[in-house]
């Protein structure tokens, strides 16, 4: 059997070989001069392939001079063809993968074949690398056939240490058994102790082959936030196999590469200056979670200004141990998000508005409700302050800190001392909480009059006594998610108003996909910022991101609602839309860099959308020309403060 695979590799080793079996398949049969024609060689290279393919039975001669294949060769030219539809492409050089368990080992031999045959590794070293895989394999595996996958990850470790592969190899994660890999990918390699030498000598190589081919990056078109997606054998089974063999192999050594890689990527691909604080979406089993909160701790590094998403369920919140692990990342600066999805967490499912990336802060918690998926919205179960209840029965050591003395004084005054007392929370968090804890989306839908009643009511109280709290240079931000219907009526009440600046974010999803390029044309994102003026005192800045055009009309109705309620409004701005040269779409107008493409062959112009602006503006100008003209306070809350 092993002579047998030697002998197929020596013959198909050469390009022009095969080359001639492929003729020779699709052709049936061909003259000398036929075949000299086709392949555009010289006829004693020719003639020197032909003896070797006769010697090997692999091609005949019948009386007439004709060249054919015989059985043997119709079986090397099946197997030809069957390299080729897996076969390393010259341009990407991708390995494609699929789950096919239980095939014989010779079936995976394409992939030898395919990639040795078209590089230039001189001929020796061919034989020498095509041994050393096999052998590798056979020593591998207690049986004769192997998972795709474990044989691909051997080919890589030998083409790596023979300095082969110098280009990247992207490894096709769709296609990968996650539930399997660890079983049946990891655990029979390294019961090698040649390969295991080899990869404890090549540890950092193979762990940025893993990061790169097991990791994926995104970037959010809603959100403008980075994502990096760690599956739940990166860390975990790699960090495990390490300490197997007997390498302590800490998690930091991991998280540097991890963070390494990273800043590799984004200078890459040139969108650093746009990106918001870095994001790891930790799409991690329950069980898992414990484990990998204690390897950050241990590893006693700080990914400063990075945000941790995690989905969570009832499990998580009665695990007393875990709520200790997150006081303590809170303690060390990490920012953490909880959300409750029970699919896998993608950037076309989750949605983080801007408030998050903005206020973000040193140790900041935020519980964000609702998760708004494509025309499904979900209701979330676990209420934040039940959540909050727990992290305060068993926090550890939380620093006193001013931002802790301003939310104990804003949270004694709101009745809500008992969940929130020292324990240390963002005001981005505790608004998120406290308005989450108010409703839920479901709920929104449901009953809309009385919905606005509570909302309005709870709201005025807050944001009320929050004022007094807060500093002139922090903001603090009220999210409120689709409130088209009832947008007028929150901006009609004047109590409201009156009482506090009011910074209201409002996202309407199209049902369109971002993924889908003809749908782009009808994402047009707009921003528009006007400044309202109430009896000669400046009101409220409103700021919307509106994706529809049918959005614009309710921009329309808004300003005729402002104008007839008494309110001047003095300040329009209207922001359109880039359009990337290359691929066609719609991109924001602060970006240099298509999130799709990576082109930098943008418009410069800005293509404004909005065209609905009421007649009865008053002196309607740029925001900048009236920051110019009129300095403006330096925060929302000090305009508050003035009216009141």
């Amino acid at each position: 059997m092993k002579d047998e695979r030697t002998a197929i590799f020596k013959t198909l080793s050469h390009k022009i070989r095969v080359e001639i079996i492929h003729l020779l398949g699709r052709e049936n049969k061909l003259f000398f001069k036929e075949i000299l024609t086709r392949l555009n060689t010289t006829s004693e290279k020719l003639s020197f392939h032909l003896k070797r393919l006769r010697e090997e039975g692999i091609i005949d001669q019948d009386t007439d001079g004709y060249y054919y294949l015989t059985a043997k060769g119709i079986s090397y030219y099946n197997l030809i063809n069957y390299i080729e539809q897996f076969i390393f492409s010259e341009k990407e050089k991708t390995i494609l993968t699929k789950n096919m368990y239980g095939i014989h080992l010779d079936t995976y031999l394409k992939n030898i074949f395919s990639y040795l045959i078209s590089s230039n590794v001189k001929k020796h070293l061919k034989r020498n690398i095509y041994s050393e895989i096999i052998e590798s394999i056979y020593r591998a595996s207690d049986e004769d056939y192997l998972d795709e996958n474990q044989i691909l990850l051997i080919i890589l470790f030998i083409l790596e240490k023979y300095n082969i592969l110098k280009e990247k190899i992207n490894y096709n994660i769709e296609l990968i058994n996650y539930d399997s890999f660890y079983k049946n990918l990891v655990y029979p390699i390294y019961r090698d102790d040649r390969l295991l030498q080899y990869f404890l000598y090549k540890r950092r190589e193979i762990l940025k082959f893993v990061a790169n081919n097991f990791i994926t990056y995104s970037l959010n078109p809603n959100s403008g936030i980075y994502s990096l997606h760690l599956y739940n054998f990166n860390i975990m089974n790699f960090n495990e196999i390490l300490k197997k063999t007997r390498n302590v192999g800490e998690l930091s050594f991991v998280l540097k590469e991890m963070k390494e890689i990273t800043d590799n990527f984004i200078e890459k691909i040139h969108i650093a200056e746009n990106l918001k604080p870095l994001t790891f979406v930790l799409d991690l089993e329950n069980q898992l979670i414990e484990k990998f909160f204690k390897q950050i701790i241990d590893s006693n590094i700080v990914l400063n200004n990075t945000l941790f998403i995690l989905k969570i369920d009832e499990n998580i919140l009665k695990n007393k141990e875990i709520i200790k692990l997150l006081s303590t990342l809170l303690n060390r600066g990490y920012n953490i998000l909880f959300t409750r999805s029970k699919s896998t967490i993608t950037e076309k499912h989750i949605v983080i508005p801007d408030f998050q990336r903005d206020t973000l802060s040193f140790g900041s918690l935020i519980y964000i409700l609702p998760i708004i998926f494509q025309n499904n919205p979900r209701r979330i179960d676990i209420d934040p302050l039940d959540f909050m209840k727990l992290a305060l029965e068993h926090s550890l050591d939380i620093v006193e800190t001013d931002l802790l003395k301003k939310a104990k004084e804003t949270l004694r005054a709101l009745h809500l001392t008992d969940v929130y007392e020292s324990f240390q929370v963002s005001y981005a968090g505790f608004e998120a909480a406290l308005l989450n804890s108010i409703s839920s989306y479901r709920e929104l839908i449901r009953d809309p009059k009385q919905q606005i009643v509570v909302l309005r009511d709870k709201c005025k109280s807050f944001f009320n006594e929050a004022s007094k709290y807060i500093g002139e240079e922090e903001n603090l931000y009220f999210t409120y998610i689709n409130p088209y219907h009832h947008l007028n009526k929150l901006l009609g009440e004047d109590t409201l108003l009156k009482q506090t600046a009011l910074y209201l974010h409002v996202n309407n999803f199209s049902p369109f996909s971002f993924n889908n390029r003809a749908s782009l044309k009808y994402q047009h994102h707009l921003e528009t910022s006007f400044q309202a003026d109430m009896g000669n005192k400046a009101i409220s800045i409103v700021e919307f991101r509106v994706r529809t055009r049918l959005s614009a009309f309710l921009l329309e109705d808004i300003f005729r609602y402002a104008i007839k309620s008494g309110s001047n409004v003095f300040t329009v701005t209207v922001i359109g839309l880039k359009m990337c040269l290359h691929c066609g779409s719609y991109i924001y107008h602060y970006e240099t860099v298509c999130p799709k493409c990576f082109s930098h062959d943008v418009s410069d112009l800005v293509r404004p959308v909005l065209k609905y602006v009421p007649s009865r503006l008053v002196d309607p100008f740029s925001l900048e020309e009236y920051r110019m003209r009129k300095p403006a306070p330096t925060s929302l809350f000090a305009q508050a403060q003035k009216i009141t």
